[in-house]
């Protein structure tokens, strides 16, 4: 069966059912179906600047608003009539929505997008959920809820806020704000709108640097010297920061997909989010300082511009399916020098990918069907992949932008599962298939005992 980006759209339109009730009764229930698309656009619009956000401080607010977003839909869906519940999840938005997503992404900069978010949509949604905490039963307390939930997600100003905006940043808050205030009462309609936009290289400030693509320099996983392990603590940094900037593109390059899929990759979001807090003090109290090395960015290079099918069977399935045999590697190296701390973490994390690859394997077969499918699929998108990055690593070469041996690393990296051995408990529990399994220790060129 081919994967075709069209079947998300045509799956993923729901069928949203009439009118039930009359009065009063009505109107709560279109005001809560209106802020759930309020809450799904705003969700979309802030997963895609996620990787267009050159600020660290502001990729972290993102981030905490995608997930918190994802949670006042849900709550706000639990406060419909148990005969409406999902309706408006899957049934898309109306014009006024979609005019709100599209305004998100077309930003003039992420600052401004951030800023508009705090000081506009902040505004407009205690309007909201204001008028409908004046109401009675699931939909006060679901709205009393959103409110709190606000103020804990924004907390203020955006970080590091500047005292004054250019006319084009002022003219575009100006025309979200109205937007915004305007959203109560929308009514879900027809699903429509595409506001992919492609992002080949996500932006970054000095601190979180990013290597160019096709640029793999040396690394350290063992981290035996102080400085060392600083690196290492680097690697796994930079891993977390591109794991959210590649979900955050999933989720706004497919807005049309269901609400389950965007739910999903919300939740991938705030564990990766909160991975790299950890990463990021265990750096602090190690006496290591952000931007010593610069980060690299290999697998956001890997998925961009793909397809989604292609997508998740990069990232989900290959990069972080490899990374479940990598942290068992990690763990032992961690347990030998008995560092409690490290161990943890790495367990933690590790816990979190499992979930995150099922996940990943659930929509690849939701999209793609049969296993044979899958692993087509997985094969051809690797294969383009690693073409592509090769030939940008050769024309690195040939400016003389890179070190020499860049090629050799990077086919090195691309192959660093050559010869591991498959973890097959542990891919079982990420919701790999027997066939899965054993494809992948033909992959890697070891035996599989299922």
């Amino acid at each position: 069966m081919p994967v075709d980006d069209e079947r998300c759209r045509r799956a993923a339109r729901g069928q949203h059912t009439g009118r039930v009730g009359t009065g009063d009764a009505q109107r709560v229930v279109d005001e809560v179906e209106g802020a759930i698309a309020f809450e799904r656009a705003l969700l979309i619009g802030a997963a895609g600047w996620i990787a267009r956000s050159p600020s660290l401080a502001d990729k972290l607010f993102l981030c905490r608003w995608v997930w918190a977003a994802a949670e006042r839909v849900r709550t706000l869906d639990r406060a419909l009539p148990p005969s409406r519940r999902g309706d408006a999840l899957e049934a898309g938005s109306d014009a006024g929505t979609r005019h709100l997503v599209a305004t998100t992404i077309a930003a003039p900069s992420a600052r401004a997008f951030v800023r508009g978010l705090v000081e506009s949509v902040l505004p407009a949604a205690a309007v909201i959920y204001s008028g409908m905490a004046r109401q009675h039963g699931l939909a006060a307390r679901a709205a009393q809820v959103c409110a709190r939930d606000y103020r804990r997600v924004t907390g203020g100003r955006p970080p590091r806020a500047r005292a004054s905006m250019n006319e084009a940043e002022r003219a575009y808050r100006s025309r979200l704000h109205t937007l915004a205030a305007q959203t109560r009462g929308w009514q879900a309609g027809d699903r429509g709108v595409s506001i992919a936009r492609d992002v080949l290289k996500p932006a970054r400030e000095p601190s979180i640097q990013a290597q160019a693509c096709g640029e793999v320099r040396p690394e350290d996983w063992l981290g035996s010297g102080e400085r060392e392990h600083h690196q290492y603590l680097h690697q796994l940094i930079g891993f977390e920061i591109v794991a959210f900037e590649t979900v955050g593109r999933q989720i706004a390059d497919f807005p049309t997909m269901p609400w389950a899929f965007h739910s999903d990759l919300a939740m991938q979001i705030r564990d990766e989010y909160r991975h790299l807090l950890m990463w990021l003090e265990r750096l602090r109290r190690r006496g290591g300082r952000l931007g010593d090395f610069r980060l690299c960015s290999l697998e956001f290079d890997l998925c961009a511009g793909q397809p989604l099918a292609a997508r998740l069977a990069l990232f989900q399935r290959l990069v972080e399916g490899f990374a479940l045999e990598a942290l068992d590697l990690n763990r032992l190296l961690w347990e030998a020098r008995g560092d409690v701390v490290m161990l943890d973490y790495i367990e933690r994390v590790q816990l979190d990918e499992v979930m995150h690859v099922r996940k990943g394997n659930e929509w690849l077969r939701w999209l793609c069907g049969e296993e044979q499918n899958i692993t087509a699929v997985v094969t051809r998108a690797l294969a383009e992949a690693r073409a592509r990055l090769v030939d940008t690593a050769q024309a690195l070469a040939v400016r003389g932008c890179v070190e020499t041996g860049n090629l050799e690393r990077l086919l090195g990296k691309l192959d660093q599962g050559r010869g591991m051995p498959v973890n097959v408990e542990l891919r079982r529990r990420a919701g790999f298939s027997d066939e899965a399994i054993r494809h992948e220790g033909l992959r890697r060129d070891v035996r599989v005992s299922l």
